[in-house]
């Protein structure tokens, strides 16, 4: 079992290579180790190497199944099928297709793309299609403490994404098998969404019967992200294991009512528990996360109920290896590991490995191990942890994951939709003590530091072994130091600077020692926005509690479009807009920005600069700020246009407007950035924020080739990920990009 370890450890290793390593040196290496007279000796290095090496092996397999760079923006002729259910997301009707055939031929091994029909049509589950289509290779905003989206693609293997043309033409429907579960997987969502329409938590019924989530309104989305619940609506390995115990039970009880039973009990339930959690599996789109649930239960349940048992360790290390053989990119998943911990902790417990406890206090000892087993993840991932996460769990899982899930599912495949609709009802009651206890704010802090959650790990292992157990109180302090995270606050006197990746649009977030202040929020995203998935939790990684104050330069939907979503999880102090009466619904009133305010934070002091009155609209009102600290300036100019340079070169002169770094007006538009006003200002250093081969085209080459021109060092979002700028440093500013200083092979390469 160790050398199996080993091979699996080989696996992970690789996913979190740097860059993506030669497969041949590693199984080179591991011949060689193998074939000599020290073979015995090195039967661990083998075993290390041969799973380096598949590993390797299987990265370069999946990317030289990208979409060649040399076709991106091209219009390609394709023939897909529509994979999993199609869903309408903001302006566009989005899904996924499996690639059958393609022309140029060189993209032939592209498989799983994500589509988008800004037409809106009408796309069926299972359905094939003719089309046009316009594909990039696979790319997503890059920012500290945020969700690692490049990964997660090439996880899924979906490494390209585009839209469809107009005039695709529908073709005969697959008969795959895939196909067909799509199929009757969007009749039964229909169905559980027709019955159960009306009742408060609809959405959420139907993410637990059918995985689909789209329906979950945000609101709902909040309440679960501060009880500590998220993983509950999310279809996983905890669920699967909860129906599969359930349905091994009631065989149990069944079998032992009926004495003509001759088959052993233990198999025939075990193997209606793998039955169920299948099919539940299959309900819930077969995806890979429960596909590797479902292997991995299998592989439990041969091991543990076998002629010659493993044992639980043994059986459960055993499920690790075989589902990271068979997926090696499984390793790049939070959830995997989620899953994997409280899968092991509920069958370790339920196996009697804690003695003669009774049924209730083994319950409650396993909720405590799996609370304690994810809360190092989660706040390594995330930066909070809900307090209530134990009690919550203590309630919600046997309630709505072992009883209402399991009713759900069962009045889904019964005639008639009033058992679904009495579930839902049901389910609306149950989660009023989750809301009343709502309120209770999560405890969040700083992300930690890679070392601190390594400690956490190993303490979480030693707390989870039995009460007497040598070396089990060293735990609690291995645990200790994650939650003491670095302290990221710069000194008095300097400010640091984040331009975000937020894509086609802008949001900055500049700190100084005890204060924090945001300018734009980027731009909506379909069903979200850039004020939820960045800059919401890079301020919680970065371990603020308050916002000092916000500046939306102007009312564009690609600055202003996340300020809801910022201002409710952090409201600010206050409120400054170069168009105040357009924002919508803001927490405070807004005032207007205007040139000449100025304030002054630890030693760092910000002025206004345009616009001059409130006259002026859409790019002309933009904000536009300048940030002095240690005798260092970085210019913040929205949207302004060139005639509103010139009006602030008039007004202010070229030593007020002169800055050692500029962020691109306009995001490098045609429109701003005029060859005076560089002049003027004379920059060392200019960011550009802009979306990664984005309709507008930005920057413009000619814009871009005049930054190179005043001698600028040229940095963009889309290539180098959120820009990080340190103000006021004695070696002057220094500047760093988040994807060169996180070096990952699963990044998308720049073009």
């Amino acid at each position: 079992m160790p050398y199996l370890l080993l091979f699996a450890l080989g696996i992970v290793l690789v996913q979190f290579w740097p860059v993506a390593p030669a497969w041949p040196a590693a199984l080179a290496g591991a011949v060689l180790a193998g074939c000599g007279p020290w073979r015995r000796g090195l039967l661990w290095w083998v075993c290390l190497s041969l799973g380096f090496a598949w590993s390797a092996w299987r990265i370069e397999q999946r990317l030289d199944s990208a979409l060649p760079a040399a076709l991106e923006g091209r219009p390609l002729s394709v023939t897909f099928r529509v994979s999993g259910l199609p869903r309408l997301d903001g302006l566009a009707v989005r899904f996924d297709a499996e690639i059958e055939a393609i022309s140029p031929a060189s993209a032939h091994r592209l498989g799983r793309v994500g589509l988008s029909d800004y037409q809106r049509g009408h796309w069926p589950a299972g359905s094939r299609w003719q089309a046009q289509l316009v594909l990039k290779r696979w790319h997503a905003a890059s920012n500290p403490h945020t969700f690692a989206a490049e990964a997660w693609l090439v996880e899924q293997d979906r490494l390209a994404s585009g839209s469809v043309r107009p005039g695709a033409r529908r073709l005969a429907d697959s008969q795959h098998p895939l196909a067909w579960l799509d199929r009757w997987r969007e009749a039964a969502v229909a169905r559980v969404a027709r019955a159960s329409e009306g009742q408060a938590y609809a959405g959420v019924l139907l993410a637990l019967v059918t995985g689909e989530q789209h329906s979950i309104p945000a609101e709902h989305w909040q309440l679960f992200a501060r009880t500590g619940l998220t993983h509950l609506v999310s279809v996983s390995g905890v669920h699967l294991t909860l129906l599969a115990a359930l349905v091994a039970g009631v065989t149990v009880w069944l079998m032992r009512r009926q004495s003509r039973w001759r088959a052993p009990p233990r198999v025939v339930a075990g193997v209606a528990g793998l039955l169920a959690a299948t099919a539940y599996a299959l309900l819930a789109g077969w995806s890979l996360p429960t596909q590797r649930s479902v292997f991995m239960l299998w592989v439990l349940a041969l091991a543990l109920c076998g002629r010659y048992p493993l044992g639980v360790g043994r059986a459960w290390a055993l499920a690790l290896c075989l589902v990271l053989l068979l997926d090696p990119f499984a390793a790049l998943s939070l959830g995997f590991w989620l899953s994997f911990l409280a899968v092991g902790l509920m069958v370790w417990i339920g196996s009697g490995r804690l003695g003669a406890l009774s049924w209730g206090r083994r319950w409650l000892r396993s909720q405590w191990a799996a609370s304690l087993a994810m809360a190092v993840p989660l706040l390594a991932s995330f930066g909070q942890l809900p307090w209530l996460s134990p009690l919550t769990n203590l309630y919600a899982i046997p309630l709505i994951g072992s009883v209402l899930t399991p009713a759900a599912l069962l009045a889904s495949v019964l005639p008639g939709d009033d058992g679904i609709y009495w579930v839902a009802w049901a389910l609306g009651w149950a989660m009023w003590p989750l809301e009343a206890l709502a309120d209770v704010s999560p405890w969040q802090q700083a992300a930690p530091s890679t070392l601190g959650v390594v400690l956490a790990v190993v303490g979480v292992a030693l707390l989870s072994l039995p009460a007497g157990v040598a070396g089990r109180s060293l735990g609690l302090w291995l645990c200790l130091p994650l939650l003491w995270p670095p302290d990221r606050a710069p000194p008095d006197g300097q400010a640091q600077i984040s331009v975000l990746d937020v894509g086609q649009g802008l949001a900055v977030v500049v700190r100084t020692h005890r204060h924090v202040l945001v300018y734009d929020t980027g731009a909506p995203t379909g069903s979200s926005d850039m004020g939820a998935r960045v800059i919401v939790p890079f301020l919680a990684g970065e371990g603020v509690h308050r916002l000092g104050g916000l500046v939306v330069s102007h009312s564009d939907n690609d600055h202003a479009g996340g300020a809801r979503s910022l201002w409710q999880a952090y409201p600010p102090d206050w409120l400054l807009a170069g168009e105040p009466e357009r924002l919508e619904a803001p927490p405070r009133p807004a005032q207007q920005c205007l040139a000449g305010q100025f304030w002054l934070w630890d030693g760092v002091r910000f002025d206004v600069l345009h616009p001059a009155d409130a006259s002026g609209q859409d790019n002309h009102a933009s904000c536009v700020l300048r940030i002095w600290a240690g005798g260092q300036v970085v210019l913040l100019t929205g949207d302004a246009e060139v005639a509103d340079e010139q009006a602030m070169r008039e007004r202010w002169g070229d030593d007020t407007l002169a800055a050692d770094v500029l962020l691109a007006g306009h995001h490098g538009s045609l429109t701003s950035s005029g060859q005076d006003f560089l002049a003027a200002v004379r920059p060392a250093q200019v960011v550009v924020s802009a979306g990664y081969r984005n309709r507008f085209r930005h920057p413009h080459p000619t814009v871009w080739a005049r930054y190179a021109y005043w001698g600028a060092q040229r940095w963009r979002t889309d290539r180098d990920g959120a820009v990080q700028i340190a103000l006021g440093h004695p070696a002057g500013p220094q500047l760093s990009g988040y994807r060169a200083g996180h070096p990952h092979w699963w990044r998308s390469r720049w073009p």
